[in-house]
Formats: structure tokens, sequence, C-alpha cells
């Protein structure tokens, strides 16, 4: 996994970490607005602006913090050195990998900082 830092050049590595970094926090602004959106079909009795004020509250002392744990675990993962060289399946095998380990350093994360359940 180290061997990845090899051969890591920073003019070609970070156009594509920013693009990594914001399309996670585009998909978590997708999901905070879904979740917004079936509590507010499902519960009337909770009020919007108390959903809008934790799903933010969440959004910004949580996954703000938490969220430089993506492009570290790809790059460890060498989706910025070594994955373009791969076969077409394996490549994907990588990315699989790679998006699921960055999932699960998330999740225990946040479990560290919040100190509750998932």
């Amino acid at each position: 996994m180290f061997k990845s830092l090899q051969n890591f050049s920073y003019r070609q590595a970070l156009p594509r970490m920013l693009a990594d970094f914001v399309t996670v926090h585009l998909a978590a602004i997708a999901s905070l607005m879904g979740t917004l959106s079936f509590h507010a079909l499902v519960n009337s009795a909770i009020s919007r602006a108390f959903i809008i004020d934790t799903l933010r509250r969440d959004y910004l002392d949580q996954f703000v913090l938490l969220s430089i744990s993506f492009p570290c675990v790809f790059l460890l993962c060498g989706f910025y050195t070594r994955s373009r060289g791969y076969a077409a399946r394996y490549k994907w095998l990588v990315i699989l990998r790679g998006c699921l380990l960055g999932s699960l350093v998330y999740l225990f994360g946040s479990v560290l900082i919040t100190r509750s359940g998932i």
C-alpha cells in the first residue's frame, strides 16, 4: 500500500485529489438532502427547521473534518499513482477496495468523534 507513494507527482495528482474531494462532498450533500426529504415526508411531527439544523450541524461539525480521510485513503490505495496502468477489471477492484476502505475509515472516525452508534 505504501509503494503507491513512491511515484507520487503533485502536479498530476492534486487536480484528481481535488476532484475526488469535491465529489465526496457533493455525494454527502446529496445524501443529506435525501435524508431531509425522507424525514419531511414520513415524519411530519418533527419540524423541518430542526431537521435542517441537525443535518447542517452533522455536515459542518463532523463530515468536513472527516472528509479528508477519503483522499488520504485513496492516495494510499494508489488511485493517484499506480491505478492508471492497471487492467480495467483489476482497476475496478482497486477502486472498490479503496472506496470501501475510505468509508470504513470515515465510519470509525465518526464513531470516535461522536461516541455514539452508527
